[in-house]
Order: structure tokens, then sequence, then C-alpha cells
């Protein structure tokens, strides 16, 4: 038996998280092991970073990247989602037909992880977008939320 591709492993994940869900699980607790699909076979096989070791090959937001030439190591930066995972695995859930390539279409056009300094940060949160996007967004521009938020990428 041949290993299942990446896609179809998150494939798989999503039609799980649609069981789990018609059965009556309460979606916070369904969704983690959706999130760690995304986090293996995308993130880190495909995309081929990894969050945790791989910072550095982020991408940084402008702010970012002059508090790395002033602080080094020492500057506090956040490793962010674009589009917060949660309206990515909303995305996951409405995708019809449930295909590999819708799948796949989805994640890389929205999946971007970039590091934000901590002010940047807060400005979503003041905004409250910290998990979610613009109420007036048309689901076209990923940095929509970055643009309101005037963070520079």
């Amino acid at each position: 038996m041949k290993k299942p591709s990446n896609i179809e492993f998150i494939t798989f994940g999503v039609k799980q998280l649609k069981d789990a869900l018609e059965f009556g699980f309460q979606k916070n607790v369904a969704v983690r092991g959706l999130n760690m699909i995304l986090g293996t076979h995308w993130q880190a096989k495909e995309v081929g970073v990894h969050t945790t070791w791989h910072k550095e090959a982020l991408q940084h937001s402008k702010a970012a990247q002059k508090a790395k030439l002033k602080l080094g190591k020492e500057a506090k930066l956040i490793v962010e989602h674009v589009v917060p995972m949660s309206v990515i695995v909303d995305m996951l859930l409405k995708v019809e037909p449930l295909t590999e390539a819708n799948v796949k279409k989805i994640l890389k056009k929205y999946w971007h992880i970039i590091r934000i300094t901590k002010e940047e940060d807060e400005r979503l949160n003041k905004l409250g977008l910290n998990r979610k996007m613009p109420k007036n967004w048309d689901g076209k521009d990923p940095f929509a939320r970055y643009k309101l938020a005037e963070i520079k990428y």
C-alpha cells in the first residue's frame, strides 16, 4: 500500500473533522487534529518551514525586519498566520466538492505565515482581528487585515 500524500492526509483530516462535528463534538475540541495535520503535512512538509525551528526562514513584516536588525535574537517577534487558522479551517469545512485539488487551492492562496512585532500584534488585537478577518472582507486579499492594521510586509 502506498503512503498517502500530504494533501491526501489533509483532505482526510477535513473529512474527519466534518464527521466529528456532525457526530456532536464541539468544534474547539474536534479541530485540534486538523490543526496538527496542517502544521505537519502542509506547513512543515509542503511549505518546508517548521514554525518552531525555521523562524528565520519565515517572511517578516517591515517592522519585524527592523527589530531583528536592531535587537537581533532579543527582538520579541510573533509567528502569525496572515489569514487566521480558524478562518482557513472554516473555508476547508465549506469547500464543495471536498477534493484534494480544492483543498490545495485554498491552502496555496491563504496559508501565509509571517513574523510580526508585538506592537503589530497589539494593533490586530485592538481592531478585533487577532482571530478573524475584517467584516467586509471579500475573501480575495489574504493580507486584508494587515492592511487595515497598517502592517507593512
